[in-house]
């Protein structure tokens, strides 16, 4: 059986592009690499190639044992489903109460300005609902918008807040594996066979890899503008990692998590005078997720109407009311889409084949 000596060294960076880095190390150990023979060809793949003059010819591959990445992914811990929705998996922001600047942003994507009394004032006079009669003023918080009046809001402990909420709608764990191919930044190795007979060859030296584990996401969805600030997001792969993203149509970023593995080995016949090679390839499975991302808003937007109206000088409506677009007051809601795509279950393993040259 062949002794496959392997090392690990986990560390947690943040990147935006993931690259695998090799260091290709000599190292002849006739204690780390006996008894090969009882890999021989056990797994082997066939392949067509193509040489410069476009004649092809049948490559048959030969595998070694599998690397296997440890990560931290567990079906039965990440998830509780439950309606249709992964109900264990749903962050939220803090409260923030509604300044200006969340309001200039907010009427971004809707069909009023909320910095606009007029607009204000018939947006209160439909969500409160009791006739035609439009206020004097709107009061979302500390900001008094319309044509005089009192600031009810103080008095009355009216106040208006919102926060993102994310939640995964649909996911996809990725049944099948990517196809084997070449580690990124890694060359091929060979070596002729000059021994005068077939020859039992294996990988000569060491290959050190430091690969990732790599995750990305985008964000689409119907609010175009930046107005939820940032959310955390957690990895369904890896436990307890979020990753921060940040809330704007076309935005995205990526995550890496770096392993170090020392590979050796990779035996296969070799007949005389002819040359082996060998390479690292690697597999995985990507974990897919979306995550829907809609405004949630509580509390209370307040007027005065300046004389009694239905019997009351102030009135009050839910602030979900007054920002209906992002909440589905009225049965259309605007969200943000966190799309999610994550690499796991990642194999090692090195492939070896013959040629003539």
């Amino acid at each position: 059986m062949t002794k496959f000596k392997i090392s690990v060294l986990k560390s947690i960076t943040i990147a935006f592009i993931g690259l695998s880095i090799v260091v290709l190390t000599s190292c002849q150990n006739d204690d780390l690499i006996k008894n090969t023979e009882a890999l021989s060809l056990e797994q082997e793949e066939q392949y067509l190639s193509e040489d410069s003059d476009g004649n092809s010819s049948e490559i048959k591959y030969t595998y070694g044992p599998v690397v296997r990445i440890k990560d931290n992914f567990s079906k039965d811990s990440n998830f509780s489903i439950g309606k249709g929705l992964f109900s264990r998996n749903s962050v939220t922001t803090d409260w923030q109460k509604i300044n200006m600047d969340h309001l200039k942003k907010l009427s971004k994507n809707a069909h009023i300005s909320f910095t606009n009394g007029n607009d204000l004032l018939h947006r209160f006079t439909r969500v409160l609902d009791k006739g035609t009669t439009t206020p004097k003023n709107v009061c979302i918080n500390d900001y008094k918008f319309g044509n005089g009046g009192q600031n009810p809001n103080k008095k009355y402990d009216w106040h208006a807040e919102f926060r993102t909420k994310a939640y995964i709608y649909k996911g996809d764990p990725g049944a099948s594996y990517t196809p084997y191919k070449r580690v990124q930044g890694t060359a091929s190795r060979s070596e002729r066979n000059r021994s005068g007979k077939r020859k039992w060859m294996s990988l000569p030296g060491q290959w050190r890899i430091e690969t990732t584990n790599q995750k990305n996401w985008n964000v689409t969805g119907s609010i175009s503008t930046e107005v939820g600030g940032k959310i955390g997001v957690p990895l369904v792969t890896e436990g307890s990692i979020k990753v921060t993203v940040g809330l704007q149509a076309g935005g995205g970023g990526s995550y890496s998590k770096k392993i170090t593995e020392v590979v050796e080995g990779g035996g296969i016949w070799v007949p005389d005078g002819k040359v082996a090679n060998w390479e690292l390839v690697e597999r995985h499975k990507n974990y897919k997720t979306k995550w829907k991302t809609p405004l949630e808003f509580k509390g209370y937007v307040g007027s005065d109407y300046g004389k009694k109206h239905h019997g009351h000088y102030f009135w009050a409506v839910s602030a979900s009311g007054i920002f209906h677009e992002y909440t589905g007051y009225y049965g259309i809601q605007k969200e943000y889409i966190i799309d999610v795509n994550e690499e796991y279950e990642k194999n090692l393993r090195i492939r070896a084949w013959i040629t003539d040259n």
